[in-house]
Parts: structure tokens; sequence; C-alpha cells
């Protein structure tokens, strides 16, 4: 399976702040926690490629595409925002044996929301999966007992998915203001770039 994504991703080292969680958790329609453990192959100087066990069960290959300019994010979000096309495949839970991967166990939390046809994205019950639409992500994320945080935005399906994107941060600071909260740009990261400095911390 082949899917095209645009995201931008935010991480911070240590526990999810309390007025972080409040925060998502005050939004609508959150998802219940999904709980799993994902095996990341760390690649030397590579934050464009991503290669995932997932869960055991799938195997994940995800390549950058581009990194886009002008997409227009409320205030208090800044970052990086960047395609990618992801490539999934069914994976023994036996495959590919113990090798150089790195056990990451992850907490997470989802609000989805479907682009409208005058532009806008409205909230959707989780589950549902729009043609066109946008993950709002919280994630508790823990490396070797190091807990890290992550707050992120994932937009799917096809069409200029930056216009989805854009509407999508857009809903989420209407439906839930960020008040003193900011996301800013230097704690900006896609997984393989949040791995690699995680890597260069512990060593």
């Amino acid at each position: 399976m082949e899917l095209r994504t645009v995201e931008v991703r935010w991480f911070r080292a240590g526990p999810c702040p309390g007025i972080v969680a409040d925060w998502f958790h005050r939004g609508p329609l959150v998802s219940e926690p999904e709980a799993r453990t994902d095996d990341y192959l760390c690649l030397p100087d590579r934050d464009d490629l991503g290669v995932k066990r997932r869960a055991g069960i799938q195997l994940d290959l995800k390549l950058r595409t581009g990194k886009l300019e002008g997409v227009g994010l409320p205030d208090g979000l800044e970052g990086r925002v960047e395609a990618w096309t992801k490539w999934s495949f069914p994976l023994g839970p036996d495959a590919w044996g113990d090798g150089s991967w790195t056990p990451v166990e992850k907490l997470r939390w989802s609000r989805l929301y479907a682009a409208r046809a005058d532009g806008s994205a409205a909230s959707v019950a989780a589950g549902t999966l729009p043609s066109r639409g946008c993950a709002a992500e919280l994630v508790e994320v823990t490396i070797e007992s190091r807990r890290s945080w992550g707050f992120g935005f994932e937009a799917f399906g096809e069409g200029d998915l930056s216009d989805v994107l854009e509407a999508t941060c857009q809903a989420v600071v209407a439906d839930t203001p960020l008040g003193d909260l900011a996301f800013t740009a230097g704690d900006t990261h896609s997984y393989p770039s949040w791995l690699l400095e995680h890597s260069g911390r512990s060593g």
C-alpha cells in the first residue's frame, strides 16, 4: 500500500506536560489511547528515510519527498512542513530477526478532521476514514526508559494536502485555543530526525 502525506511534528524531551495533555483532550472527538511498540531502524545521517516495524506485524518504509514553504500555520504553531510517501507491507512476527532495531514504546491519542468542499476542515469521529483529511496527534514515547512527547499533524489523501493540513491547524486552534501554549520551529522533527537527535544525545 502507498500513502502520500504532508506533515508537521514537534518533539520535546521529558513527560508530556499536564497543560498540553489537558489542552489536547479538551478538543472534540479524541480517540481512545492506543498503546504499541514500534521498532525503528536508525540510519546514520538519514533524516529523509524512515524504516519501521509497526507493532511487529507491518513494515513501513517512509521517504521524504519535499519540504513545503508558504504553508500558513496559525499563531502558536511554527514548524517545518514536509511531504512524505509511505509504503506498507505485512510482516510476520519473526521476520528480519533482531538486527539494529530501536524499540519505541508509544501511547497515542488522535483527533481526526475531514476536508470540506469549501476548503475548511471539520472534526469527525475516531475510526472514520475520510478520502482527504488530517490527524492531529498527541503521543508519549519511551526509548530505553527515556521519555519524550510529541504533537503533530498528518494530512492524507489526494490533491493539495498542504491546504488540508493548513485548514486542520486552523480548525484545531479554533476548537481549542492554544492560549499560552506554543509549538516552536526549534522543536520540529520528523520521526527519523528525532531518532537521529536522540541517538546523538545517547552517544
